[in-house]
């Protein structure tokens, strides 16, 4: 399932027809929410990005008891909240997920959580919410 995330960034067409095809087809709900996830990457990709929002909200509701799948979900959600210029219902979504994130995912919540305030204009926090950077400071090099 993960490689359908994957695929949804460089082949969104054939990820969205796929995803949704694995939603489904499975009865796992994590597997469900997975696929959910990588639909809506791959319509925001295709440029749909209103439904790649819908695919997320309903894979929160498919997420209900799955606390780790639900993160993921909203660490996904940061990015097309952000894009949509919803910038607190992003910064909401990204403090949500953050308790229960690890590894990677909680690597690309922060990644995402940049984007976010450096689409808002707000550069210097967009910085300093980045480990590599320090508080407001530059990237090493």
């Amino acid at each position: 399932m993960s490689d359908l995330l994957r695929l949804a960034a460089s082949e969104p067409a054939r990820a969205y027809v796929t995803a949704l095809a694995a939603v489904q087809t499975h009865d796992d709900a994590a597997a469900r929410v997975t696929a959910l996830r990588a639909a809506a990457v791959a319509a925001k990709e295709m440029g749909r990005l209103g439904e790649g929002i819908e695919l997320l909200t309903t894979a929160l509701h498919t997420a209900l008891g799955l606390p780790y799948q639900e993160a993921q979900v909203r660490m996904t959600l940061v990015g097309l909240l952000a894009a949509r210029g919803d910038l607190a219902g992003a910064l909401d979504a990204a403090e949500r997920a953050a308790p229960l994130l690890e590894g990677t995912d909680a690597e690309r919540l922060t990644a995402n959580r940049a984007c976010a305030l450096a689409r808002a204009g707000r550069l210097e926090e967009a910085l300093g919410a980045l480990p590599c950077c320090g508080r407001g400071g530059t990237p090493p090099r």
